[in-house]
């Protein structure tokens, strides 16, 4: 039995995020944001406010990257109803300190107005793509990102993973706009910027951008994923897979044979960690489980009619 796209694409989208809230990676490109501390905030102030938010998302980061059991995943999302509470209390504060607020504020409601779930916070967070802080707009694609509303224009998303120098920019424009694509946003640029993403240096571009080309079902990427499952990086080499198990199952997209081919084609080439997970993606495509040896996939895979 097939499982689910929404299943499928429920597992692959937690990519842990980079830098999120106010502790950035250490990168030569990525560097730039407030050289002052600010004072102590007092306990009512929403600097104060800010900060618990800061800690607490920071706190999430770690649990949305390692909750694996139930349990965790309990806590997590205990924790982001808890964050959500908080940024309720004093929405309308935190979209003025992300407006016009302290550096060290912005970059921390950048990606608190995320748990918001409110209208009011989709063009704060826009505006902030071209805030003149970088870490603004990195935590603001990741506010997006977790926001995830189906109306969110994605041209500036698009633009942004295509053009900028800053890895963390282009990594978390990627998941924006994986986050986005699954919540139901189109734009004609997404499929171009993510066929281009597909040559970013860095893997999590990669991945992810590969994984929005599967969820738009965009058959003229068959071969470009098809090149990536034999990717060092076992992230792209295994989004790549999924993401042509999404193209393979669109039936209108007769792509089913050419995705089977490549799949098997990759499958003696996998590690020994990789393959079971490779041989999973058959299954689903296949619904059915021909063995863990490549010569019945193989058999399978040229049976099915190539396309038109």
């Amino acid at each position: 039995m097939r499982t689910p796209i929404s299943r499928i694409l429920a597992i692959l989208i937690c990519v842990p995020l980079a830098a999120c809230a106010s502790s950035p990676d250490i990168d030569p490109l990525d560097q730039g944001g407030p050289s002052d501390p600010l004072p102590p905030p007092e306990p009512t102030s929403i600097g104060f406010h800010l900060a618990k938010l800061d800690n607490a998302m920071q706190h999430w980061e770690h649990l949305k990257t390692e909750a694996s059991q139930e349990e965790d995943l309990r806590k997590l999302r205990a924790l982001e109803r808890s964050i959500a509470r908080d940024v309720h209390l004093r929405l309308a504060e935190i979209v003025t300190e992300l407006e016009s607020g302290p550096p060290q504020n912005r970059i921390v409601a950048s990606i608190a107005l995320g748990f918001g779930n409110r209208d009011e916070v989709l063009g704060p967070l826009l505006v902030a793509l071209d805030d003149r802080e970088r870490q603004v707009t990195i935590n603001a694609l990741i506010g997006l990102g977790k926001l995830a509303r189906p109306d969110t224009p994605l041209a500036q998303i698009c633009y942004l993973l295509r053009e900028s120098p800053h890895r963390l920019i282009r990594v978390n424009a990627a998941y924006a706009m994986l986050r986005l694509v699954s919540a139901g946003a189109r734009d004609d640029c997404a499929i171009e910027s993510c066929r281009e993403a597909m040559s970013d240096s860095e893997p999590e571009v990669k991945a992810q951008s590969s994984l929005v080309l599967g969820m738009l079902e965009d058959a003229e990427s068959v071969q470009a994923l098809g090149d990536l499952l034999y990717s060092e990086d076992k992230l792209v080499s295994h989004y790549a897979a999924n993401a042509l198990l999404l193209i393979g199952l669109n039936e209108a997209n007769q792509q089913r044979g050419a995705v089977a081919r490549l799949l098997v084609g990759a499958l003696d080439h996998m590690d020994p960690e990789s393959r079971p997970r490779l041989h999973h993606v058959l299954v689903q495509l296949a619904g059915g489980d021909f063995g863990r040896e490549s010569g019945p996939w193989r058999e399978w895979a040229y049976r099915l009619p190539d396309h038109p």
